[in-house]
């Protein structure tokens, strides 16, 4: 008996052959910790694919190690299985952080656009730039005073 593939699993076999991991791996790798210090690092291949999938799918940090945990699909994209350790939200937030500090996320979609015009597949900048890291700004809360209501000459509130 056959068994049918979500559209999850399709999509996430079609990113498996379309994006060039290995050409990620390696410029990031230079700059990735080497785990010497503290806590070892996740192999960059699996966060990777992990903040790959959370730009796709638009999920937050703690979403995404839920994700991880509950859909096997998502963790079989990743390279990790159940058994292994799943990478908490503070380490997904970290690996973002690592890609704004070192300007790898421009560079990571100018190469994946790159790969996908050589396979003849064309996608608007502006697609992809929606899942570039924003900066930060702070926020400005203008509160506008209430007024009351007037009353009118018959008594009717205007």
């Amino acid at each position: 008996m056959k068994i049918r593939k979500t559209r999850r699993e399709l999509c996430l076999d079609r990113l498996e052959r379309i994006i060039p991991w290995q050409r990620f791996e390696q410029q990031q790798a230079k700059k990735y910790s080497a785990g010497t210090v503290g806590r070892k690092p996740y192999p960059l291949r699996v966060m990777l694919r992990v903040h790959i999938v959370q730009l796709i799918y638009n999920l937050s940090d703690p979403a995404m190690e839920d994700s991880l945990y509950v859909i096997e699909s998502i963790r079989r994209f990743s390279g990790l299985l159940l058994p292994d350790k799943i990478p908490d939200e503070t380490s997904i937030l970290n690996f973002l952080h690592f890609i704004e500090r070192h300007k790898l996320g421009k560079r990571l979609f100018e190469s994946v656009l790159e790969h996908l015009d050589q396979q003849g597949l064309n996608f608007r900048r502006a697609v992809l730039s929606q899942h570039l890291p924003r900066q930060r700004t702070r926020a400005v809360h203008v509160t506008s005073r209430c007024t009351r209501p007037k009353k009118g000459t018959n008594g009717i509130l205007v």
